[in-house]
């Protein structure tokens, strides 16, 4: 089991601009270490054990990859070229017929955004630039691995917004690869908007804390924050029955709203039911 863990980027409001920043799309997928020594390729999921297994196609690309440690984003694209988490998704399984059959259905792609050993010479305390001119002299691009490019400006990606990109991310230059943290380097989040309407409510206890958890008509679930927000729903909704609540959100899956955020809380009216836990 490989122990290296991944550098996360932080969450922000908005896009930082500077001369001290390059950019970079947001892929959806799994983050995962790759390593190639001795001619083979093996990919570590971030807190588990090997799982090469379910990626032959990355294993058959061992000649586009010198020897090292890479961090990277494993996508499967749609037929917009788009990542698409929901797709991702379908590549894990255990079942070597339905890893062989779902490769070809769903092809995953190694995203490489970082590099970690250059062969045997650790380089996470390299400035992040430098270790971006590693990868272009060690990585050959097919289908199976990909460096991510990145810009001196976010106006490339702001153009992709519209085609369904998850978001962009932020980096300093000179920033060295800190394991496990979430320093100098950034995330924004392209986010959708849409009214859903409220038929019922959760509400949590956790030692000091409280929250209440909304259920649409559809099933969905969305974490409500804020005590005055809590305080107008539950009030709207003893007066009507539901309530219409404006969220943001990435994207749509079998499982509801993507990283929902309650906007607004709308309004209602009728009847209905209320269930606390």
């Amino acid at each position: 089991m490989i122990e290296i863990k991944m550098m996360k980027p932080k969450k922000v409001d908005r896009i930082l601009t500077g001369d001290n920043y390059i950019y970079e799309t947001k892929y959806d997928g799994g983050s995962a270490i790759l390593v190639k020594r001795d001619g083979k390729i093996e990919v570590y999921h971030e807190g588990e054990r090997r799982r090469t297994y379910r990626y032959p196609e990355l294993r058959e690309s061992k000649d586009n990859i010198k020897d090292g440690i890479y961090a990277c984003e494993l996508c499967v694209f749609n037929d917009r070229g788009i990542s698409d988490f929901r797709l991702f998704q379908k590549r894990q399984v255990e079942n070597k017929f339905k890893i062989e059959l779902r490769r070809k259905m769903y092809p995953v792609v190694a995203m490489i955004y970082d590099v970690l050993e250059d062969g045997k010479e650790d380089v996470r305390d390299y400035t992040l630039i430098e270790r971006k001119k590693i990868l272009e002299r060690n990585i050959l691009d097919c289908d199976s691995i990909r460096i991510v490019e990145y810009y001196e400006t976010p106006d490339r990606i702001l153009q992709m917004k519209d085609k369904g990109i998850e978001g962009i991310v932020i980096k300093d230059k000179l920033s060295p690869y800190l394991e496990g943290k979430r320093d100098r380097w950034f995330k924004f989040r392209f986010m959708k908007e849409k009214t859903v309407k409220v038929v019922n409510y959760e509400t949590w206890k956790a030692e000091n804390n409280e929250g209440v958890v909304l259920i649409t008509d559809k099933g969905e679930r969305i974490n409500l924050a804020g005590e005055t927000n809590v305080e107008i729903f539950k009030r709207l909704y003893d007066e009507n029955g539901y309530v219409y609540v404006e969220v943001e959100y990435h994207d749509e899956c079998e499982k509801g709203l993507r990283f929902p955020i309650v906007k607004r809380v709308l309004g209602g009216g009728g009847g209905g039911n209320r269930r606390n836990m």
